[in-house]
């Protein structure tokens, strides 16, 4: 359960730093990500490591929710950045801000993490 928590603890700061970088995003024009890249899910190293997760490890509701909430945040940052990409500066910085689909998914995805995590430490 050790990885895990560490999985998780890594998972939440790495998503956090998205804002950061979507930020850069919007402020340059540019960035060394696509939107068709941050959309999947899969290809961050959470996501490789959920992946790999036996059927086991995802009798927990907290791992189905994670798995959701983690797609719905990759889908809104791409949304984001695709913004920023395309010159929508405004719209972009409208898309990250307070009550956005994609501050929604951060929010919903670290707290569900947490849970999580909470869940794995009780054992």
């Amino acid at each position: 359960m050790t990885d895990y928590i560490r999985q998780i603890d890594a998972a939440i700061t790495a998503h956090d730093e998205w804002k950061a970088r979507l930020l850069a995003a919007i402020e340059s024009g540019s960035s060394e990500f696509q939107p068709e890249t941050v959309r999947a899910d899969h290809l961050c190293e959470f996501g490789k490591w959920f992946d790999s997760l036996g059927k086991e490890s995802r009798s927990s509701l907290h791992v189905e929710r994670v798995g959701a909430l983690h797609a719905q945040f990759h889908e809104a940052a791409a949304r984001v950045l695709d913004l920023a990409l395309t010159g929508h500066r405004a719209q972009a910085l409208t898309s990250l801000g307070f009550g956005s689909d994609y501050t929604r998914a951060s929010v919903l995805l670290v707290d569900e993490m947490q849970l999580w995590r909470a869940e794995l430490l009780r054992g």
